[in-house]
């Protein structure tokens, strides 16, 4: 029987020459695979290219980065407003505090440091309007507003009525009231140039109408129940007749 070597047992186990090697299993990437996963990478560029060539045209053109669209986020007071309050919550004004920010002079002193200069509030909710001093500051159409929580006047549009800028909603159908005092919230949530700074926080409403009658409703006001004015009117007369006997 011929002598086999050990070297040949093994070639015969495993099927291999003995001058050859086990084959390596590759378990990196090939440059092939990292030229595939970054193909994108030049249309990637390509878009940001553009995208920062069409603001740079834009700011050429109209002096704004968006082509003359002004959003909230282009607006450089909102976005210090935002990097104010972004950690910390919305504050409460009382009354006495809301109504210093009435763009009047005789008030700058009061509010110097803060940067909200004319606020309104809206059925509890505080906008910044600072952005609008023609509109909501002294001698603006909409002056009456400032510095206070005018939501009645909002629902009736009795402008020219001192008594309506408040927010006793007594005498208002409540449905009415609501939907309209969403809609003024809508409009000043989605203007570019107004936002969200807080809330107010109101004193007792005094309920008692002897005490605290609601405000006398407007000829032409929207939002008021049916009967409403008849019935201020003859509540009036009331009291009037009642005054008038104490006094005989």
């Amino acid at each position: 029987m011929p002598y086999t070597t050990p070297a040949e047992i093994r070639r015969r186990k495993t099927g291999q020459e003995p001058n050859e090697r086990p084959a390596l299993v590759r378990d990196e990437a090939t440059v092939v695979d990292y030229e595939h996963d970054f193909a994108f990478l030049p249309l990637f560029k390509a878009l940001f290219g553009l995208i920062i060539l069409n603001f740079a045209v834009s700011l050429l053109v109209t002096g704004t980065p968006l082509w003359g669209e002004s959003t909230k986020w282009t607006n450089q007071r909102y976005l210090a407003h935002v990097s104010r309050t972004i950690f910390r919550p919305l504050p409460e004004f009382s009354d006495a505090e809301l109504a210093l920010y009435d763009g009047e002079a005789i008030h700058e002193a009061a509010v110097a440091n803060s940067p909200y200069k004319i606020l309104i509030a809206l059925n509890g909710t505080v906008f910044d309007v600072s952005g609008s001093p023609e509109t909501y500051g002294p001698g603006g159409p909409y002056h009456g507003f400032a510095g206070r929580d005018a939501a009645r006047a909002f629902v009736t549009g009795c402008f020219s009525n001192p008594a309506e800028y408040t927010h006793d909603m007594r005498g208002l159908d409540p449905t009415l009231a609501q939907e309209t005092v969403t809609g003024w919230t809508r409009f000043f949530d989605t203007n570019h140039k107004y936002w969200r700074v807080g809330t107010v926080v109101h004193e007792p409403l005094e309920l008692d109408e002897d005490i605290n009658p609601p405000p006398e409703p407007c000829s032409n006001g929207r939002g008021q129940k049916p009967g409403f004015r008849d019935e201020y009117i003859l509540r009036k007369k009331k009291k009037m007749v009642i005054k008038n006997k104490l006094f005989e």
